[in-house]
C-alpha cells in the first residue's frame, strides 16, 4: 500500500481518482463522516464514527500498535483521554523492561 500524498476528504474527487489510479492499492481511515467515498477496486475505506474513536485510533487497530505514541498523542488531543489511559496502560504492561531491568 501506497501513502496518498493529497488524498484529503477535502480535496476534489476527481484528483482523488488520478492519485488511485497512479498510485496503487491505497487505504483510507477516517473516524468522521465523509460524506462518501468513491467506489474504486484498489482502495480501501475504513471509517468508524463513535465518540471514542479518532482517525489514528484506527490507524493503530489496522496496524496492530505498531506506532502507538502517536494514536496516544491523537486520542488525548482529540479529548479521548479514558481510551488513551487504556492504552498508554496497555502499553506499560507490555513494554519490555528497561534499562537495569525494570
Amino acid at each position: 500500500m501506497h501513502p496518498l500524498p493529497g488524498w484529503h476528504r477535502r480535496a476534489p474527487r476527481r484528483g482523488r481518482r488520478g492519485l488511485l489510479g497512479a498510485a496503487g492499492p491505497a487505504r483510507y481511515s477516517d473516524a468522521q463522516a465523509v460524506g462518501g467515498s468513491p467506489a474504486h477496486p484498489l482502495l480501501e475505506v475504513q471509517v468508524d464514527c463513535a465518540s471514542d474513536v479518532c482517525t489514528r485510533l484506527l490507524v493503530d487497530r489496522r496496524i496492530g500498535g505498531a506506532f502507538r505514541a502517536c494514536a496516544l498523542v491523537g486520542a488525548y488531543g482529540d479529548n479521548l483521554a479514558g481510551v488513551a489511559d487504556r492504552l498508554a496502560a496497555e502499553r506499560r504492561h507490555a513494554a519490555p523492561p528497561g534499562p537495569g531491568g525494570g
